[in-house]
C-alpha cells in the first residue's frame, strides 16, 4: 500500500513539472510569435510623452502621462513609461553594457528570458520577461525594456497570452523624449519607486 501511495505521489509530482514545462514552452512560442508581428498599424493611443498601438481585444481602463492600465486575459496590466531611464540618457552616462535599469525581485523567478526585437521605429529593442511566484498559482510577470515596464498579476497559465500582449504593445510604443525632458527633468525629485509600488494596487 506505501509503494502504491509512493507511485501515486511521484506521478502527482511529475504532471505538476510536466505542466509548468508545458506552460514554460508556450511562453517562449508567444514571445517568438509577437517578436515577428508585421507593425503595419497606425498608434491609436497618443499622449504627449508616448504613444503606442492597442489591438481591439484589449481595453484601457486608465491612462496618465507616465502609465496605462490595461485589461486583456481577464488580467489588469501596467503599462509603465520608464522616466527614470529616459532622463539618465539625456543627463547622465550610462554604466555598463547592460541598457536595462535594475528591480529587486522578492523571490526567484520561475522564468526569465532576454531577447531583442525590432520596434515600429525600426529600432533594435532589448526586453527582459520575467515570471515570479506570488502565491500559490498566482505569478508576477513583467516585461522590461530601456523605456517601458509591463506587469500583471494573472495565473501562471495565462503567463503566454499576457506576454505576447505586452511585447506586441511595446513593440508599438515609442516615447517624446524632449516633452518628458521638459515636465520631469526640473522637478527636484521623481518619485519613481512610489509609482512603481502602486504596482499591486493598480492591478488588484
Amino acid at each position: 500500500m506505501r509503494k502504491i501511495g509512493l507511485i501515486l505521489l511521484a506521478v502527482l509530482l511529475s504532471g505538476c513539472s510536466l505542466g509548468t514545462n508545458s506552460i514554460k514552452a508556450r511562453i517562449a512560442v508567444a514571445l517568438d510569435r509577437a517578436s515577428e508581428v508585421r507593425l503595419t498599424m497606425n498608434q491609436n493611443q497618443n499622449k504627449s510623452t508616448y504613444d503606442y498601438y492597442l489591438a481591439p481585444d484589449i481595453g484601457r481602463r486608465e491612462s496618465s502621462l507616465s502609465s496605462s492600465v490595461l485589461f486583456a486575459h481577464n488580467a489588469n496590466i501596467l503599462m509603465n513609461l520608464d522616466i527614470v531611464s529616459v532622463l539618465s540618457d539625456r543627463f547622465y552616462e550610462t554604466e555598463g553594457s547592460d541598457p536595462l535599469r535594475k528591480f529587486i525581485l522578492n523571490s526567484t523567478p520561475v522564468y526569465q528570458r532576454s531577447d531583442d526585437v525590432i520596434t515600429i521605429d525600426k529600432r533594435l529593442m532589448t526586453y527582459v520577461a520575467t515570471i515570479s511566484p506570488v502565491e500559490n498559482n498566482i505569478v508576477l510577470i513583467s516585461l522590461q525594456t530601456r523605456y517601458f515596464l509591463f506587469t500583471a498579476i494573472a495565473p501562471f497559465a495565462s503567463a503566454p497570452d499576457l506576454l505576447y500582449d505586452m511585447l506586441v504593445v511595446c513593440r508599438t510604443a515609442t516615447i517624446s523624449e524632449d516633452q518628458i525632458i521638459l515636465l520631469y527633468s526640473n522637478r527636484e525629485t521623481i518619485n519613481y519607486q512610489k509609482e512603481t509600488l502602486d504596482i499591486f494596487s493598480q492591478l488588484a
